[in-house]
């Protein structure tokens, strides 16, 4: 396992004080593209990468029954221990840090990994604070090509982490929307946050306001650049404000107003405290 690195103040007025960004990595095919988003932020940030594997212990002690077997995709069907579980589970540890290791090395970002055995949620919350931003997947792992709901991982860390919290389904790409959502007329630190956030990623940057005071004073703010503002009249109508904004459009929600947002899209969000 590589050293862990020093945390290291971020960049001021910028998600101002996270140390770390940490990434919560897991099988699913979702991993490794937020795992580059992650290390790119992390660049931008100047800030260490630290990613980290649960090996689940509910997991360990469902094979543990009798009749417990396994259906490969190839429709074979085999039994399953605790013992070959557990050894699988290394095997894709090591493939994660391998990942990590290339990834964070052609950025240029210090890194380390470390792997641990326990309920997932719970051992996610005992190993970060309120100085990390916290990264992993909007969806577990899928039963169908498309997940419409948030996994179930993902909306308990939403609920318990105190800190900012990444979630996402995809790696994020140019010219991909970052939307600040403002609650009040003065948020102005989302707004400064998507707006560096845009630059990063070279994303298209737009506000999403919940009040007409709040977007009435973005508009002002942004007075001669070319950044669309809509308004949500309640979070009943956010879909068709976003669908307005940025039809067809995925991206990054930047907000503080998350959990409500999280039950009525599915886009990528950014949960700052």
């Amino acid at each position: 396992m590589a050293t862990p690195p020093e945390p290291t103040p971020s960049t001021p007025g910028l998600l101002a004080p996270v140390e770390r960004i940490v990434v919560a990595m897991d099988a699913s095919a979702y991993s490794r593209a937020i795992l580059r988003t992650a290390a790119r932020l992390a660049q931008a940030l100047d800030v260490p990468l630290h990613g980290i594997y649960v090996e689940d212990v509910r997991l360990l002690d469902c094979v543990a029954l009798p009749f417990v077997q396994e259906v490969t995709l190839s429709g074979n069907v085999r039994p399953v221990t605790p013992e070959v579980l557990a050894h699988e589970m290394a095997l894709l540890a090591r493939r994660i840090q391998g990942w990590m290791e290339e990834i964070a090395a052609s950025l240029e970002v210090s890194w380390s990994f470390q792997t641990l055995r326990g309920q997932v949620v719970e051992a996610l919350l005992s190993l970060v604070g309120p100085q990390d931003l916290l990264s992993l997947g909007r969806y577990g792992m899928p039963v169908s090509r498309r997940p419409t709901r948030m996994g179930s991982v993902a909306q308990a860390v939403l609920e318990s982490h105190p800190g900012p919290l990444l979630l996402l389904h995809r790696e994020l790409r140019a010219r991909d929307w970052i939307v600040a959502v403002l609650g009040h007329p003065e948020d102005w630190a989302t707004l400064e946050l998507a707006e560096r956030l845009a630059e990063i990623f070279r994303g298209t940057l737009a506000v999403l306001a919940l009040e007409a005071q709040a977007a009435e004073a973005a508009r002002h703010r942004l007075a001669g650049r070319r950044v669309p503002v809509r308004m949500a009249a309640s979070l009943e109508t956010l879909h068709q404000a976003l669908y307005e904004l940025a039809p067809g459009g995925n991206g990054l929600l930047v907000s503080r107003v998350c959990p409500a947002i999280v039950r009525e899209e599915e886009w990528g969000l950014l949960c700052i405290p």
